[in-house]
Formats: structure tokens, C-alpha cells, sequence
């Protein structure tokens, strides 16, 4: 939501008089994507390469780690 405000409110940076290039601005929108970008790519790279339903991946991919070696094995050792 807050980069879709950021999209639509978009004004070129400025400091007092001076207006940065055009390139200044989308190197600077660049960078900041590909901090934000990062987590649905991975996200949907997990729930395509996560074998089983996608209910099942679903169920996986949102279980602690610790957990989810119960649910994929089956009952075991507790660890503590």
C-alpha cells in the first residue's frame, strides 16, 4: 500500500533550487525495489519449488522451521 501511495504521490527530487536528473531518480527507485522485490521473488519461488498440494506447500512454508520437520517426517524426537 505504501508503495503504491509512493507511485501515484510521485514528485522529482529536488534539494532547494536544484532538480536531480532523471537518472538520479530511477537509479535511486531501482535500489529501493530491489530491497522490497526480494520477498514476494523468494516467496514464489518457495511456494512453485515446495513439492506436494498447494495446500500442503501452503502449510509448510508457514510452519516454523523447528515444526515443519514434524509435519514433513512425521512424529519424531523432540528436540529442546
Amino acid at each position: 500500500m505504501i508503495i503504491v501511495y509512493g507511485l501515484i504521490s510521485y514528485e522529482p527530487l529536488s534539494y532547494e533550487a536544484y532538480e536531480y536528473p532523471p537518472w538520479a531518480n530511477v537509479f535511486g527507485m531501482a535500489m529501493a525495489a530491489s530491497s522490497v522485490l526480494c520477498i514476494p521473488v523468494v516467496a514464489i519461488y518457495k511456494l512453485i519449488t515446495t513439492p506436494g498440494t498447494y495446500s500442503q506447500r501452503l502449510k509448510i512454508l508457514t510452519t516454523p522451521y523447528r515444526d515443519s520437520e514434524t509435519i514433513v517426517d512425521g512424529p519424531g524426537p523432540v528436540l529442546l
